[in-house]
């Protein structure tokens, strides 16, 4: 696994023939614990482990006469201790960067083996947190190695019995090369203090994931009976206890009554929910070396299907998910790209057995930024994206004519030599025919109108629109022209084309007749399409059926497999899924997930059963009809004085209180209590009986309001370009009438901590309230803590210097391959970072004692000034961290300063949860909905990072800026990133907390807002059904007393577009096509499928 992970498994790992010759041998077997190395092998060269005399220090490896190949010490080969579990010992994989507590005892794995030799590692830079200025280096192995010459001689002799001493020098000890007789201590050597002399801490064993784990225990050979499980058909509504007979990959029965034959899999199923795989119509995995053709801007002849690979791990965790087939889609940086492939995710297969070869054929279009913003070539403007498509229907038509007549006069014999043939013009030829798809990416609606237009004037039908985020804008046009649509669920403004996007998009839509699905263009979203698809219950109010035919049976009609694909019924794939609780269900998983009849996904459980979530959760988490369709009457009265009633009431910091009643007064919670709580005279009374009341959630990292389009940098106000800027205050730079607050607002999170990220010393955030006209009345707390980014930590590859996945470039990251060492740049960084808190020190005592004595103080330095009270540890200290070794790097840096530290971010901080906890600082997870760090890291790294930290007794809150990147944009979602936590181990109580109470008291107003008690300010969410879930309807908010409707600008562009909906369907408004206006618009209205249970 070490050499996997290093990426060296061709060369090192194994003892294979064809490998490099790198051995060791010990004295007794691996698992032995009293096996020793005697010998080590390294490209051909022979060291023997010496035993140190007492006094010697460390074991030595010697060849018994001169050094290396020349007679001279190797240099540079640095020891290592405590660097694996169990102790030290030789893996050049090691890394002790959490050298903080033992693992438990692990008997005889050999992962648990010791060693008490000295260890022998290569000269490579460690990974472990960067020391302070000064420190000293571990010290060096004296090796001796053995000439070829004298290896085979040397090899016939018995090894020595004398074994090494079990003591290993302290790592600041640097003793010299010294000849291989003399035993004796060094001159001037001291004795070792008992620090020194105890052994290292061992590394602590995180989990891994690697092909083996990932590899199903179950195995069906394509037959299997999923027995009593909720089946969710799609096509044919719910079975509320049935079983799913596939045989030979095909559906073969469904129903309550369905028998298992001889010979065939029974899988119980009991307390699970199946549905169909889930099919993701935009995706981008699997493909190797890249995605854009960027020669041309046409390019219909290149195909994905020919560099298709079954090794990517995002297939496995796509499958992990509930994702079992994907259309992978050339970029969108032509305006014709490539061709596309449909695969099933088989992970670890060869490319060739992903791909569904009776998949309908289709190819990339593109409109818009991603083709217009290509400087050097042309079309650089809508209008020349429409001009290349015009051309390129003409010359599809021209080379289809030409082969015609060529083909005519063939059949007469009077044929010439043949059309030169061209792969290009013949798929043009080929989309012009309709015998290739077109599948194209776009966003605004003027160009989906282009485009619409442009193809019906050639006789060509658009087969599906990707992305289509203002296709609500000509809903109208779409459904008549006969397009599928393919959407994100809500992401927008991550660019200007997107500013516009709204969360409604599918519902109206949906309205208008189109078939919906909901997509992924994304290797974390296509982990969880089912969550996307549940917010669609939510925003616009579709049903449950049509919102599971988003992610089954609509995508597969838009690839032109559902006689395949998307619903369980007999005679289709017997691609299944099953998840402990309702798909819907924001606390539920994926256990297991089939391709036509054979387990390729198998959640990994301790006793190797599939977990049902407790309780009865096999329906979709949703209120009455009546309660989600409650208007919350509010007038405004001049007493400020109110009493919410008949509602429950989730204090949080206690267990909730049905049918409660919440009074109101001056804009804070004057009393929580239950029914018959009285209520002054003077209150208004607003009954709220069927409803749910929560403290308003609490975003615990944050650029709402300092960033408005991510791709505009002109609307970003978060960082700027100085390394160390502790003065500068994210509340300056405050836009309070920003779209993203009242859009976060909508769903709850009513407070949020802002702050900035640039440079090392970012600047000082602050908590506000979202809501205000100016920026003074949105705070709560200026400042509230300082951000410090920690440089990125880049880990070492056989390449080189490498960033993880997902990580741009970090402070001091600048440098090119071949540059200056990152390493090295950050450890100087580091010590930049103590270095401004020592001055600050200096620099508070300087100015405190000119002042009792009554002298002038040095000159004002708003840099010194702003960092004394964090340097003095008064105020917070956010580090905004994510690797473990950046972790790490910020706990040394607040013991050493005495500093009151916060981890923002903290991707990572599950590997050093022990370290977190022993320090006693808390962490503010930077969202579960990460991809993981690495490709061995497990599946749900992020997803359980919360749960295993709380389990380790770490404080932790949930914030929507995911893995410490921008953006304002993710603020909604912040219940979802909780909801997701507590599917992975999280007890839902404290994932409550984590986006309340416990957020408010990481940064310090705990005693102002977090939960439902007297006293603090009235801040307060309204809903129908649990606010952590994505079918829940937000009804009515409250920011310090004041009500608020849910309302933003995505509600106004629903309802403005609602209604252009409804005229075109009246004939009052024309459609947008070349058509007569007067014509009235054929729109059809698709029934969906009804989610009550079907007959067997």
């Amino acid at each position: 696994q070490a050499a996997t992970i290093a990426g060296l498994e061709s060369k090192l790992g194994t003892l294979e023939r064809g490998k490099l010759g790198h051995l060791v041998a010990f004295t007794a077997p691996f698992q032995n614990e009293q096996a020793k190395a005697r010998f080590v092998l390294i490209d051909g060269l022979k060291f023997e482990v010496k035993a140190p005399e007492p006094g010697a220090g460390e074991g030595r490896l010697s060849s018994g006469r001169g050094g290396g190949p020349r007679g001279e010490s190797r240099p540079g080969a640095q020891e290592r201790t405590g660097d694996s579990p169990g102790g030290p010992r030789p893996d050049p994989s090691a890394r002790p960067d959490v050298q903080r507590q033992a693992p438990p005892q692990t008997g005889n794995r050999p992962d648990a083996a010791k060693t008490n030799a000295g260890t022998l590692s290569p000269d490579a830079k460690s990974e472990s947190p960067c020391p302070p200025k000064g420190a000293q280096e571990p010290a060096e192995a004296k090796l001796k190695a053995t000439p070829p010459a004298e290896t085979k001689s040397k090899a016939a002799q018995p090894p020595a019995e004398a074994e090494p001493k079990t003591a290993l020098p302290p790592a600041s000890a640097k003793p010299k090369a010294e000849p291989a007789g003399d035993r004796g201590p060094a001159p001037g050597s001291r004795p070792a203090s008992p620090e020194e002399k105890a052994p290292p801490k061992p590394l602590v064993d995180v989990a891994t994931e690697f092909d083996a784990d990932r590899a199903p225990k179950i195995k069906t050979g394509g037959s299997v009976l999923i027995k009593d499980a909720t089946i969710l058909t799609v096509s044919q509504g719910t079975i509320a206890r049935g079983s799913i007979l596939v045989e030979n990959g095909k559906i073969t029965a469904v129903g309550p009554g369905v028998k298992a034959k001889p010979g065939i899999t029974v899988i119980e199923a009991a307390g699970l929910v199946a549905m169909p795989g889930i099919i993701d119509t935009h995706s981008h995995i699997a493909i190797q070396g890249g995605v854009n053709e960027l020669s041309l801007s046409i390019v219909p002849e290149v195909r994905v299907k020919d560099v298709v690979t079954g090794d990517d791990v995002s297939i496995y965790r796509a499958l992990a998910g509930g994702t079992t087939t994907a259309r992978l889609l050339h970029g969108s940086a032509n305006t014709i790209g490539g061709q596309d492939a449909v695969v099933k995710l088989r992970y670890g297969k060869p490319g060739r057995e992903l791909l569904i070869r009776d998949a309908p054929q289709g190819v990339k279009f593109a409109l818009g930024e991603n083709v217009t913003r290509s400087q050097g070539r042309f079309p650089n403007s809508r209008m020349g994206v429409e001009s290349v498509i015009e051309r390129a229907f003409e010359e599809g038509k021209a080379y289809l004519a030409e082969w015609k007549s060529y083909e005519q006069a063939r059949m007469k014999d009077k044929a010439g030599p043949p059309p030169r043939r061209d792969l290009r013009l013949e798929a043009l030829a080929q989309i012009v025919e309709g015998s290739i798809k077109i599948h194209s990416h776009c966003y605004r609606s003027d160009e989906i109108l282009m485009l619409l237009r442009t193809a019906e004037r050639h006789g060509i039908k658009v087969q599906s629109l990707q992305h289509v985020l203002e296709g609500y804008k000509v809903a109208a046009e779409i459904s008549d022209h006969g397009a599928s649509a393919s959407t994100f669920s809500d992401w927008w403004a991550y660019k200007v084309e997107a500013y516009d996007a709204i969360p409604f998009n599918a519902a109206l839509l949906t309205k208008a007749g189109v078939n919906v699905c909901i997509k992924s263009d994304s290797e974390e979203l296509n982990r969880h399409l089912n969550l996307e698809a549940a917010k669609m219950v939510k925003y616009g109010g579709v049903s449950e059926a049509q919102a599971l035919a988003m992610i089954t049976l609509n995508p597969a009609r838009e690839l032109g497999l559902d006689r395949r694909l998307g619903s369980i019924e007999a005679g289709k794939d017997g691609d299944i899924v099953l998840f402990n609780a309702h798909p819907f269900d924001a606390f539920s998983r994926c256990e297991l997930a089939l391709i036509e009849g054979e387990v390729y996904f198998q959640r990994p459980e301790p006793d190797g059963k599939l977990g049902a979530r407790p309780g009865d959760h096999q329906t979709m988490p949703q209120a009455t009809e009546a309660a989600r369709n409650h208007v919350v009457e509010f007038t405004s009265q001049s007493k400020g004085v109110f009493a919410l009633v008949g509602a429950t009431l989730h204090p949080v910091s206690g267990p909730p209180i049905p049918n409660g009643t919440l009074i109101v007064a001056d804009g804070k919670i004057a009393a929580v209590g239950p029914a018959g709580t009285r209520v002054p005279p003077e209150a208004q009374t607003i009954e709220l009986g069927g409803l749910e009341i929560w403290p308003g959630l609490i975003d615990a990292g944050s650029t709402i309001g300092l960033s408005e389009i991510d791709s505009l940098p002109v609307t970003q106000d978060y960082a700027d370009a100085s390394r160390f800027e502790p003065e500068l205050r994210a509340s300056t730079a405050l836009r309070s009438d920003s779209e993203h607050i009242p859009v976060t607002r909508a769903n709850g999170v009513l407070t949020a901590y802002v702050q900035p990220t640039g440079g090392l010393i970012s600047g000082q955030g602050c908590v506000i309230n979202l809501r205000g006209w100016v920026p003074r009345e949105l705070v709560v707390v200026d400042p509230a803590a300082l951000d410090v980014t920690i440089p990125t930590f880049v880990p070492r590859t056989p390449e080189g210097p490498r960033r993880r996945p997902g990580a741009g470039p970090g402070p001091g990251q600048e440098d090119a391959e071949g540059g200056p060492d990152p390493q090295a740049r950050r450890k100087e960084q580091l010590e930049a970072i103590r270095e401004h808190f020592r001055r600050a020190l200096r620099y508070g005592e300087i100015v405190a004692q000119a002042r009792s004595k009554g002298v002038a103080p040095p000159p004002f330095d708003p840099r010194l000034s702003a960092l004394v009270p964090y340097a003095k540890g008064q105020q917070p200290v956010v580090f905004l961290a994510n690797h473990r070794t950046e972790i790490l790097d910020a706990l040394a840096i607040a013991k050493e300063l005495k500093l009151k530290a916060v981890i923002s971010g903290g991707s990572e901080a599950w590997k050093v949860a022990g370290a977190l906890k022993e320090a006693g600082v808390p962490v503010l997870v930077g969202g579960t909905l990460n991809v993981p760090s690495h490709d061995h890291d497990p599946y749900d790294a992020a997803y359980a990072n919360p749960a295993r930290l709380h389990a380790a007794g770490v404080t932790v809150a949930i914030s929507s800026k995911r893995g410490g990147t921008a953006g304002a944009t993710n603020g909604r979602n912040v219940p979802y990133e909780a909801a997701t936590a507590v599917a992975f181990g999280l007890p839902e109580d404290v994932a409550l907390k984590a986006v309340t109470l416990t957020a408010a008291q990481i940064l310090g107003i705990a005693d102002r807002v977090g939960s439902l008690e007297a006293g603090k300010r009235a801040n307060l969410v309204v809903t129908a059904g649990h606010i952590l879930q994505p079918t829940t309807s937000v009804l009515a908010l409250f920011i310090d007393g004041k009500h608020l409707t849910p309302e933003s600008r995505h509600t106004q562009l629903y309802s403005r577009y609602l209604r252009r909906l409804q005229e075109v369907r009246d004939g009052s408004a024309p459609l947008g096509l070349d058509r007569p206006s007067t014509a009235p618009a054929r729109i059809p209205t698709r029934a969906a499928a009804s989610p009550s249970p079907a007959s067997p």
